[in-house]
């Protein structure tokens, strides 16, 4: 035995080692009648099989394909790169049981024989784990939405970020009016039996970030300025820790109203004592209320002011003092023009007429001059005050400090310049593309018809329809690439129309000819509905283009319509004399309402999904309405689900 020939046994060896001992299930099958010439050990316990049962047998034969058309993909892919990667299939285990699998392989020649190696990675596991996920988090869904108790979790900064149903019934907030909000908010504070406060550091949640350590059953007042109201909750806080780790990320509150109970035993604890102290306490309450709201107002985060029918300042918060840089002493008594940049003066002047006599201002943008003498953008809204008689007294005015948003719109400005530059930048370049990615292609179906025709030596079958799967590919990616060639020239201005007068039947009997043989195939009959007069008409339009349109028109009924429909082209003049329509009708399955906003975007097909019925490039119809705008027309689609649908296409029209 020579060198060579001790080589090729020691990659056989090696071959045969990791084949029949690879964790991956491997089957080889026989290119030339698809029978099963080999399978390993992991294989066979993925399917079932034997090794004595599987080789001498097709897959097919084994009913190994729980859906055949999976198979024919898979071979489509083999055929058109030589090899694949990353396929799912569910496949058919021995006993009727079903198991998906990850499939690879590649094209392998032994002996100058093609044989097909394909290997399987057992994806069940995984589906099963995923599915079981779904399931947990559906039951925790609807165990979240349907409690009786409220529910919410707050982050390591106490702010509320979601919260139940239940939570928000019972504190009266919405999701959006808790969210962002935290036990410290002095709006919305937490009290004691008594009526006092409760301490940032003794809330329950507050309690937990502290010490990472659970808080239960604490009594508390909780209330809601919104609708002046106190709700008394019993609640448990809860600290979360990632799972496997030491680090605390969450807490979860859980609490129950016990308004009713609570309202009871104050009533049941009033005395002649706390009637006889009723007005000392009222009076207390009434000074600590004010203090609060004092508070309230003059650390708020936005700014307050009131004027006068003059414009001059009546009050004003701390937060907006010290904002200006000015202190009360300096500003009460003042006209108001003293805080407002000189280049904003004449829109307050204009607004503040306005104010007073409707009652009441909205987002208005000025920008306010500090002592310093540097200016800030805000925004104001303001009411008017006004007395019994209707006369007004002064405004209660809010000031935001508008920097941030001004800065962000800048930015904002700046993206979508950038964006528009990019996207302009990308329609130019495929639109230059044309010739090169055309150039190759044409090459390839050129030479495909040559081989076909015998030009270069006969052909056996297999090889006939091999060129015949290339010719029909290159066919099916040319218009692809034609699609976004056009579409892209379109969307960078790069397309020209070249009108010229012709006749309109001519149009409509050429895009006719070119479904024929589609129609034909699916038993479809094709019909023109045209006046005669109308048919003479000479059209003043780009005739290629015009084609284009009805083409991909007809093409989409024809793909739509089920065998033994009918497709119809109507065209004429409108009754206005203003226009000429071309309609194009079929008895196809339809299109859903909800689809309709969906159908002219570009790369979009309503039969969305990996395995969908229709094939195409979801240009089609946009490249319809780009082409009809060109024009200066329209396009508009009616359609009954499972009766048909009709697009008509709207273009200018002088007799």
């Amino acid at each position: 035995m020579n060198e060579q020939q001790n080589a090729d046994a020691d990659a056989e060896t090696r071959f045969a080692a990791i084949f029949y001992h690879s964790p991956i299930g491997i089957v080889m099958t026989r290119i030339q009648d698809s029978v099963i010439v080999e399978v390993n050990a992991a294989w066979m316990k993925l399917i079932g099989y034997t090794r004595e049962e599987a080789l001498g047998r097709t897959a097919m034969e084994l009913g190994l394909w729980e859906e055949p058309h999976d198979r024919q993909r898979l071979l489509d892919h083999l055929d058109a790169r030589g090899r694949i990667d990353g396929f799912e299939a569910t496949l058919r285990q021995k006993g009727g049981g079903q198991c998906h699998a990850l499939i690879s392989g590649e094209y392998l020649v032994l002996k100058h024989e093609r044989f097909l190696v394909l290997q399987l990675v057992d994806l069940t596991a995984r589906k099963q784990s995923e599915l079981s996920l779904r399931e947990s988090e559906e039951r925790y869904r609807l165990l979240f939405a349907t409690m009786v108790q409220g529910v919410i979790y707050l982050d390591l900064d106490g702010y509320i970020i979601d919260a139940n149903p239940a939570a928000q019934r019972i504190l009266g907030l919405t999701l959006d009016q808790m969210r962002g909000r935290t036990s410290r908010d002095p709006r919305w504070k937490a009290i004691y039996e008594d009526g006092t406060t409760f301490p940032g550091e003794a809330h329950p949640v507050s309690m937990a970030l502290r010490t990472g350590q659970p808080v239960y059953n604490t009594v508390m007042g909780v209330y809601n300025p919104l609708i002046d109201k106190t709700n008394w909750i019993r609640i448990n806080a809860i600290p979360l820790f990632k799972p496997g780790q030491n680090t605390l990320y969450q807490v979860y509150a859980t609490f129950e109203d016990i308004t009713e109970r609570k309202v009871a035993e104050f009533a049941l604890r009033a005395s002649e004592e706390e009637l006889r102290n009723l007005n000392q306490n009222l009076e207390a309450l009434v000074r600590k209320r004010t203090a609060e709201v004092q508070d309230l107002y003059d650390r708020a985060p936005n700014g307050y002011h009131s004027l006068d029918a003059e414009g001059n300042i009546l009050m004003i918060n701390q937060t907006e003092l010290a904002w200006l840089g000015y202190t009360h002493e300096e500003l009460l008594g003042q006209h108001v023009s003293k805080i407002i940049a000189p280049h904003s003066l004449p829109t307050f002047q204009q607004a503040f007429p306005i104010f007073i006599a409707q009652g009441w201002i909205k987002d208005i943008e000025l920008d306010f001059l500090r002592k310093n003498g540097t200016t800030f953008p805000v925004l104001i809204s303001a009411i008017a005050i006004r007395d019994e008689a209707g006369y007004f007294v002064m405004s209660r005015t809010t000031i935001f400090d508008n920097t941030d948003r001004k800065k962000a719109e800048k930015i904002q400005l700046l993206a979508n310049a950038e964006m528009a530059r990019a996207l302009r930048t990308k329609d130019e370049f495929l639109a230059t593309m044309s010739h090169e990615l055309r150039t190759p292609l044409n090459a390839i179906l050129a030479l495909s018809e040559s081989m076909l025709e015998g030009l270069r030596g006969s052909l056996n079958d297999r090889q006939q329809e091999a060129i015949h799967h290339i010719e029909a590919s290159g066919k099916h990616l040319l218009t692809l690439i034609n699609d976004i060639l056009d579409l892209s020239k379109v969307e960078a201005g790069r397309l020209d129309l070249q009108i010229s007068p012709f006749p309109v039947i001519e149009l409509c009997q050429a895009s006719m000819q070119f479904v024929k043989e589609m129609a034909r195939k699916k038993e479809l009959t094709l019909h023109i509905e045209i006046r005669e007069e109308d048919g003479k008409v000479q059209l003043a339009a780009d005739p290629k283009r015009l084609k284009q349109v009805l083409v991909n028109l007809l093409s989409n009924a024809v793909k739509f319509t089920p065998s033994g429909g009918l497709v119809t082209l109507e065209a004429g003049v409108s009754a206005d004399q203003t226009s000429f329509y071309f309609a194009v009708r079929d008895t196809g399955i339809g299109i859903q309402s909800e689809d309709m906003a969906r159908l002219f975007q570009p790369f979009t097909q309503l039969d969305g999904g990996l395995t969908r019925q229709y094939d195409g490039t979801g240009l089609g119809l946009t490249l319809v309405r780009r082409l009809a705008e060109l024009h200066g027309g329209t396009v508009t689609v009616e359609s009954v689900v499972n009766q048909g649908s009709c697009f008509t296409v709207l273009l200018p029209y002088q007799p």
